[in-house]
């Protein structure tokens, strides 16, 4: 497998932190699947394709009226190969474990290059999804990033496969915000029905 530059990974890893702002529908050829221009209460901002064609691209969604500078919730979602031909879709195989670790360990490589203070991973690991209804579940894992002793995110890294691509999500919002947590969990079980090609 073609191995990814660290400041490829960092540039992944970052991304989902960047600002969106509202567009209309955008269709992911690459898994034949439209991002709506809503998912319950977050909007659509933009696609970003990278110039290493190994990692694909990544489209972001954004709370409304809240950035995530004002607290809000934002999630970038990439679909990638990784250089690979073929994406296993068995969450359990040694390949998808492995790309999920891979990308756990971008994480923790922002505190390792100086880009936040700290990043805190839970003890108990990795999880897997039960949603109910058509779509795909996902490998799951939430930490928190420090950002500089006085800022803090709760975020999340989900990852599923389909049609021979790793699809990733990254969430992040800041930490103790009550409104930004059900948004998550509502957006994620949206998103399931939009990977799956069916309504909620």
């Amino acid at each position: 497998m073609p191995q990814i530059s660290a400041k490829s990974a960092l540039a992944i890893a970052l991304a989902a932190l960047c600002c969106a702002g509202t567009h209309a529908a955008i269709v992911e050829d690459a898994i034949g699947v439209t991002f709506p221009d809503r998912i319950g209460k977050m909007a659509l901002g933009q696609r970003q394709a990278f110039e290493d064609t190994r990692l694909g691209a990544v489209t972001r969604y954004e709370e409304d009226g809240r950035s995530l500078a004002a607290g809000g919730l934002t999630v970038g979602i990439y679909v990638y190969t990784g250089g690979l031909s073929h994406v296993s879709t068995d969450l359990a195989s040694h390949q998808m474990r492995g790309n999920f670790h891979e990308v756990i360990s971008e994480v923790k490589m922002m505190e390792q290059l100086g880009k936040v203070k700290a990043v805190r991973l839970p003890a108990d690991g990795e999880h897997v999804t039960n949603l109910p209804g058509c779509g795909p579940q996902f490998l799951w894992e939430r930490y928190e990033i420090d950002l500089d002793g006085t800022n803090t995110l709760t975020s999340a890294t989900y990852l599923t496969s389909m049609k021979e691509h790793f699809v990733k999500l990254r969430i992040s919002y800041r930490k103790g915000d009550a409104v930004s947590a059900p948004l998550a969990e509502e957006f994620i079980a949206g998103l399931h029905h939009v990977l799956g090609g069916c309504a909620p």
